[in-house]
C-alpha cells in the first residue's frame, strides 16, 4: 500500500477536524456522565448510554439507523445494545423487477476482517465487505459511482481516509425473454413430467446461462432441489434426478418452435 501524502485539501480537512474535536470531547464528557458498568459487572447503564448516542446519531440524519440487541449472558438483561447507522444504497437503486425474489437490488454488509488482537489498542484500519446483488436494469458502474460519492462525503465529514476496491464484479448480461423457445420448451417439459407450471425467474447469483446470454444466446437454467445447497447435509433425491433427466429428454424430443 502506497504511503499517504496529504493533498491540497488537507488544510481544509484539518480545520474541519478541529471543529469536530470540540464536539467529540463534549460528546465524550456527556457519555461519561452517564453511569455504566462493564459486562463483567452487570452492564448496568449501557442501555441509557445507547439511547443517548442514538439520539445524537439521529441528529446527523443518517438514511437508516438500526438498534441491535446482541446476546450477552454476562448482563442481567442477557442483551447488550449495538447501534448501526447506514447510508442506504437501495434509496438510489429502488427499481423493482418481479422476475427476482426479492424484486429489488440488495446491498448487505457481510464479511469483516479481524484487526487488532488485544482490547486496549484502537485499530488503525477497519475492513469490511458489501455483497451487492444488482438488478440487470442498472450497470455496475452506476453503483460504483454512488459508492464513491458516499465514500467521499464521509471522508469530508470525518477526515478519515476511506478507500474501496472491487473484489469481484460480474455485469448481468441481457435476460432471456420468458417467451423464448427454450423457456417455452422447458415449461412444456416440466408440465408433462411433473404436472406443475414453471415460470421464468431470476436469481441473485450467476449461473452457466449467463455465459450464453452474454453472447446474445437465449438460455435457461432449471433443476429441482431440496434447498440444502452449501450445507453439511447437502442432498438430492434419486427420484428427482430421474425426473429432471426426463424433463431434458422431453425438451430434446419436443423442441418448441
Amino acid at each position: 500500500m502506497a504511503p499517504y501524502r496529504p493533498g491540497p485539501s488537507w488544510p481544509k480537512i484539518k480545520r474541519r477536524l478541529r471543529g469536530y474535536k470540540n464536539e467529540l470531547v463534549q460528546l465524550l464528557r456527556e457519555l461519561t456522565a452517564i453511569p455504566a458498568l462493564g459486562p463483567e459487572n452487570g452492564g448496568e447503564g449501557e442501555q441509557a448510554k445507547a439511547r443517548y448516542l442514538q439520539k445524537k446519531l439521529k441528529a446527523l440524519n443518517p438514511q437508516r439507523m438500526i438498534s441491535l440487541s446482541c446476546a450477552d449472558l454476562r448482563v442481567p438483561s442477557k442483551n447488550r445494545p449495538n447501534i448501526l447507522a447506514l447510508e442506504q444504497l437501495p434509496r438510489w437503486f429502488k427499481q423493482q423487477d418481479r422476475t427476482f425474489e426479492p424484486p429489488i437490488s440488495t446491498f448487505e454488509p457481510t464479511k469483516k476482517e479481524a484487526n487488532v488482537l488485544n482490547v486496549n489498542t484502537i485499530p488503525g484500519e477497519d475492513v469490511f465487505y458489501l455483497d451487492c446483488r444488482v438488478l440487470p436494469a442498472y450497470s455496475l458502474n452506476q453503483v460504483l459511482e454512488r459508492v464513491q460519492f458516499m465514500v467521499s462525503a464521509v471522508s469530508r465529514k470525518t477526515g478519515a481516509r476511506i478507500t474501496f476496491e472491487v473484489v469481484n464484479a460480474v455485469q448481468a448480461p441481457p435476460p432471456t425473454s420468458p417467451q423464448a423457445p427454450v423457456v417455452r420448451a422447458l415449461q412444456e417439459a416440466v408440465r408433462a413430467v411433473y404436472r406443475k407450471e414453471a415460470c421464468a425467474r431470476g436469481i441473485g447469483g450467476a449461473t452457466v446461462a449467463a455465459f450464453f446470454r452474454a453472447r446474445r444466446l437465449p438460455a435457461a437454467v432449471w433443476m429441482t432441489t431440496l434447498e440444502t445447497a452449501h450445507q453439511p447435509n447437502e442432498t438430492a433425491r434419486l427420484s428427482r434426478m430421474i425426473g429432471d433427466a426426463q424433463v431434458l429428454a422431453h425438451i430434446f424430443c419436443h423442441p418448441a418452435a
